[in-house]
């Protein structure tokens, strides 16, 4: 949807009786909105369609500024991953993140350029029967997450990192590469075809197991791959409800205005 404020294409001219003609269609402003019409006086076979309405120019202005004042709504991104590891095990699990967000931080661990990002939800179930099996998730005490951009490992090439870790003292590592993130240093991945691949060289980069500086013991990713998972419709929320209701109390106000002046 749109905002659209009809105006003159050039200022007019007077007529005898004062009054300016009705505006043709002229410029117009977009917004992410609902559509709005502002027209100045003018007159129509002869009949004033003056509109005395600073109040309801007060009104459309009023509802431009919330508009503009409203943040934009993040947009969830969910993905699911499946993994075989060499000693037999498996990874399963999900995470989330909002594709509006900002970076955290910058230039972590001391590699550079990189950047991350917070995770909302994530939830991995890993068995192995070489390193033990276990769980990291949001919703468990002790759980962490990073999610990198860039240089986020000795790695020749930029890649897309995530690091879990929980209390019992066990962390998994995904890489993805190369990639494909038009913009990582200043915003994570839209969708799916802004992910790099889980390949071979990926799965040097995956691990899961004993953090460092013990490192091990460490299984290594057989394979992998990530989906997109399946998208949710989110329903807007009572400030878009606002702004689509000025926009056509606006709009009913000057379609009655403007009957009422041809009647006159």
């Amino acid at each position: 949807m749109c905002i659209f404020f009809e105006l003159p294409a050039n200022p007019c001219s007077a007529g005898r009786d004062g009054k300016c003609p009705l505006p043709k269609r002229g410029g117009h402003f977009r917004y992410n909105g609902i559509g709005f019409f502002l027209l100045n006086e003018g007159s129509v076979e002869g009949k004033s369609t003056e509109m005395k309405r600073p109040y309801l120019t007060t009104f459309l202005t009023g509802c431009l500024l919330f508009g503009l004042l409203t943040p934009a709504h993040a947009i969830p991104v969910s993905f699911d991953f499946s993994g075989t590891l060499a000693d037999g095990g498996g990874v399963t699990g999900s995470f989330t993140y909002e594709n509006t967000e900002s970076p955290l931080a910058t230039n972590v661990r001391g590699l550079a350029p990189n950047a991350t990002y917070a995770l909302t939800n994530w939830n991995f179930a890993v068995t192995s029967g070489f390193v033990g099996s276990t769980t990291f998730s949001n919703d468990i005490t002790g759980n962490s997450a990073e999610f990198c951009q860039g240089t986020c490992i000795f790695s020749s090439i930029p890649v897309s990192n995530l690091i879990f870790a929980n209390a019992d003292n066990l962390q998994m590592q995904l890489t993805f590469n190369p990639l494909s993130d038009p913009t990582p240093l200043t915003s994570p991945p839209a969708n799916l075809s802004e992910w790099g691949g889980f390949n071979p060289q990926s799965q040097r980069s995956s691990f899961y197991r004993v953090p460092c500086p013990v490192c091990a013991p460490v299984a290594l990713f057989q394979a992998g791959a990530l989906t997109a998972a399946p998208v949710s419709v989110s329903i807007p929320g009572p400030s878009s409800f606002l702004f689509l209701a000025c926009g056509l109390v606006g709009l009913a106000v000057w379609q009655w205005k403007k009957r009422s002046s041809a009647l006159v």
